[in-house]
């Protein structure tokens, strides 16, 4: 999964932090994961801060993330999931850790995710093989067994001339 790096500016000038978001489009009803790294105004990681993460808009009323705060380990990071429930859009979010807050935002999205381009050939996957599939398949196959016949002959005309 690709990294959405959201870095706002800090309310306070003693630390600054990022909101790092595992998958910035998700799939309807798909989880993320959000890192938060708080660091000191010297640049050192910030332990021990306080951590809330929030939705503040939804389109929605299912997306969730936990309410119960976290704190940052020796690393300055505290991390959460978001759940980004079943309806397309925009969540946005804010975490706020000490006096520092950040904020980011997810799409979730109804359309399936991205495949293979849909080429018009084969079985469709809903129905029976098509007629012209079929016709393929018994003449890819009548055309091994002659060739496996004629491989056959040779052989034994070669052993038996030798």
């Amino acid at each position: 999964m690709p990294t959405a790096t959201r870095t706002e500016t800090p309310t306070s000038i003693e630390a600054t932090g990022t909101l790092s978001i595992s998958d910035d489009v998700l799939g309807l009803n798909e989880e993320a994961a959000l890192t938060v790294t708080i660091h000191t105004a010297g640049g050192k990681p910030a332990s021990a801060v306080l951590c809330r993460f929030r939705i503040v808009s939804q389109p929605g009323s299912d997306a969730s993330v936990p309410a119960a705060p976290a704190l940052t380990d020796a690393h300055g990071q505290s991390t959460a999931t978001l759940y980004a429930g079943g309806t397309p859009g925009t969540i946005g979010l804010e975490v706020t850790c000490g006096r520092v807050v950040l904020h980011g935002n997810v799409e979730v999205s109804a359309s399936p995710p991205a495949s293979l381009p849909n080429t018009g050939t084969g079985a469709k996957s809903d129905g029976p093989a098509s007629p012209a599939g079929i016709l393929a398949l018994a003449l890819a196959a009548s055309l091994w067994l002659i060739s496996l016949v004629a491989c056959r002959r040779r052989d034994r005309s070669h052993s038996s001339g030798s």
